[in-house]
């Protein structure tokens, strides 16, 4: 069996309490602002009671900044407006590695009464609780005693002790997944135009067929007419070797001259039936017809064009 030497025991106790001791928040302290001052408190009493703050902080369980790191911090930071600034303290907070910054001020009213008064930031710019106020009475106690008084219950009453010494963590929010909601697409029926039906074709007659219409009409008229006249034609005796009376001569020749007309268009009236039955099966080629009697029979003319 080992037998350790006191001295060793002694170091292991003191290694063990240490590892036991659970780690402290870390608060860089602005340089203490005094408002007003008694007076016969002087350059050398501010300076005492300037080094003694980190010592109360301290015995407030807060770890403080060395002094070396802490007026390198101050250093860098060029402001004066951390009284009223929270960006300040936060600014002092980082450049001092800390995660907290402290101000802290002492004033003395006609009263006769000693304020102190502080607050504290984190890094990231949050106020930690709300600023705190401490008013005592001075007395006939010296300035600087009754001022570490106040500031001491001025760290109690900001519960720096109860400061956390670790960062908190920033939870990020998880974005709520909303179910998404298809909309039903409405497909609307495709209306069929049916465009309307066309007109039944309409017959004109052409111009060839109105004629065709037109010469077997005259036609058909030409032959009634030289029918009415050959039996119209005045009547003569004739005796029975055929010879005409001296009487009727002239009736015989005024037969003879119906008889020529009646022939004559009744030839044409012919001529034209069979000319507008032509035209009607050649047509819808406009054509022209002209019919004109002579002796013995009549003439017809059709001119056009035939396709």
């Amino acid at each position: 069996m080992t037998t350790l030497s006191p001295k060793v025991l002694v170091v292991l106790l003191v290694a063990a309490v240490a590892g036991a001791q659970e780690p402290l928040p870390q608060v860089a302290p602005f340089p203490l602002e005094f408002v007003r001052v008694p007076s016969g408190f002087g350059k050398k009493d501010k300076e005492d009671l300037q080094k003694l703050m980190p010592m109360l902080l301290r015995a407030s369980d807060a770890s403080v900044p060395d002094s070396a790191r802490l007026s390198a911090a101050l250093a860098e930071l060029k402001r004066q407006d951390c009284g009223r600034e929270d960006e300040c303290l936060s600014q002092l907070a980082k450049l001092a590695g800390s995660l907290y910054g402290l101000y802290a001020s002492v004033d003395y009213d006609t009263d006769g009464f000693v304020i102190a008064t502080g607050r504290v930031v984190r890094d990231d710019g949050v106020l930690m609780g709300k600023p705190t106020t401490v008013r005592l009475l001075k007395g006939s106690q010296a300035f600087k005693d009754v001022a570490r008084d106040s500031l001491n219950q001025l760290f109690m009453g900001l519960e720096v002790k109860k400061l956390s010494p670790f960062r908190p963590k920033v939870e990020t929010p998880v974005a709520k997944v909303e179910p998404k909601v298809e909309t039903p697409v409405v497909v609307k029926p495709v209306e069929i135009i049916t465009p309307p039906p066309p007109p039944p074709p309409v017959e004109t007659p052409s111009g060839m067929r109105t004629a065709s219409y037109v010469a077997m009409g005259a036609g058909v008229v030409g032959l009634v007419v030289g029918g009415v006249v050959l039996a119209t034609r005045p009547s003569f005796r004739t005796d029975s070797n055929g010879n005409i009376f001296v009487g009727d001569v002239q009736s015989f020749k005024d037969a003879q001259g119906a008889s020529a007309v009646g022939v004559g268009v009744m030839g044409a009236g012919a001529a034209l039936a069979v000319a507008g039955a032509v035209m009607f099966a050649m047509s819808p080629a406009p054509v022209a017809v002209s019919a004109a009697p002579v002796p013995g029979g009549a003439v017809v003319g059709v001119g056009g064009t035939f396709r």
